[in-house]
């Protein structure tokens, strides 16, 4: 595997980490993020857990992506949405970001709480 050095400053991996998640970021999709504008609010109810995923669907996809965020984000985390964006617009394809147990605004939908364990809800 051959290691790739950006060739932008900044080369340092925590203040490329720090900036790849910044809100200024989001700043690129004011008034024009057809993905939040279209999203719809989808509650996936099952007997283990209630999960919570934003539908932004294209008329003109045959493609569904899914977006997973990370440990500590959400589906609004600027990553997930700058991806859902792109893909929304520029490869025509509809769009689900799922928000796992307590993250984002999902805190009232269970009565246990989140751990690292719980794969079986998500998959």
């Amino acid at each position: 595997m051959k290691l790739v050095s950006p060739k932008i400053t900044p080369k340092n991996k925590h203040a490329q980490s720090i900036l790849a998640s910044s809100k200024i970021r989001l700043l690129r999709l004011v008034g024009n993020n057809p993905v939040n504008k279209n999203a719809k609010s989808v509650h996936l109810e099952s007997e283990i857990a209630i999960l919570q995923g934003f539908y932004s669907g294209n008329n003109n996809a045959d493609t569904l992506y899914i977006l997973f965020h990370g440990w500590e984000g959400s589906a609004n985390s600027t990553y997930i949405q700058l991806l859902a964006n792109s893909l929304y617009k520029n490869k025509q394809a509809s769009v689900f970001r799922l928000n796992f147990r307590d993250h984002g605004a999902t805190h009232h939908l269970n009565k246990e709480i989140f751990h690292s364990c719980r794969l079986t809800e998500v998959v």
